[in-house]
């Protein structure tokens, strides 16, 4: 598997060593009681501004349709992690902010082990890797690899997410 080792590196040696590396990620998400996507969508509320912490907003952040968006929210306001607040200006997009217990829970975060091992690379190597990650990120989207596709009706959008944007 050394891939980085080699003279030469081939694009699919890269690409297999992020497909190892999304795959162990992931696996880490199954943890207290949570699945990948809501340690995702809590998160995502635990950082966005306040205009950005919809469901609507999630769905585009991820490029996903709001159906399953709107579930994993919906199963993470059951479970105590996230509450609706009305929205003054839309009686249909609540707003979503994480409880106390959601912030506890995000103290357990999977993530935390991933970020304390980042913090074993040098930072320029850190900056590196991050502009080459937000590249691949782009070239999907703009490919079409990053598409939402509707299995009713086979149509795709190509949807950009914005980025994350620390709460104040």
């Amino acid at each position: 598997m050394p891939v980085a080792s080699s003279k030469s590196v081939s694009e699919s040696g890269i690409a297999s060593l992020l497909e190892h590396l999304s795959r162990m990620i992931h696996s880490e998400g199954h943890t207290a009681g949570l699945y990948p996507a809501q340690w995702t969508a809590l998160r995502y509320f635990a950082r966005a501004d306040q205009p950005s912490r919809t469901t609507a907003e999630l769905s585009r952040f991820q490029g996903m349709r709001i159906g399953p968006v709107a579930r994993t929210v919906r199963t993470l306001v059951e479970k105590g992690y996230l509450e609706r607040r009305p929205n003054p200006r839309s009686k249909r997009a609540d707003f979503l902010e994480v409880t106390p217990d959601g912030r506890a829970l995000l103290e357990d975060d999977p993530l935390n082990n991933l970020a304390s091992l980042l913090e074993q690379i040098p930072a320029d190597e850190k900056r590196t890797f991050a502009e080459v990650l937000e590249r691949i990120i782009l070239l999907m989207f703009q490919t079409g690899e990053g598409l939402i596709v509707d299995e009713q009706d086979d149509s795709a959008k190509r949807r950009r997410p914005q980025p994350e944007r620390r709460a104040s």
